[in-house]
């Protein structure tokens, strides 16, 4: 499964540039990105890598 990224919003609890969308701890979390990646524009899908590759 591809991880969404974002070029501009850094997440507190995860510590990286993640997409909120697929965050799991959305509803609780104190500090959720506002925008959806259809409206952003700055998602970015990162490949998970291959099984034993």
């Amino acid at each position: 499964m591809a991880e969404i990224m974002c070029r501009i919003f850094n997440c507190d609890t995860r510590h990286g540039n993640y997409c909120c969308r697929q965050c799991k701890d959305r509803r609780t979390c104190k500090n959720p990105c506002q925008n959806h990646p259809s409206r952003c524009k700055s998602s970015i899908r990162k490949e998970a890598p291959a099984n034993g590759k």
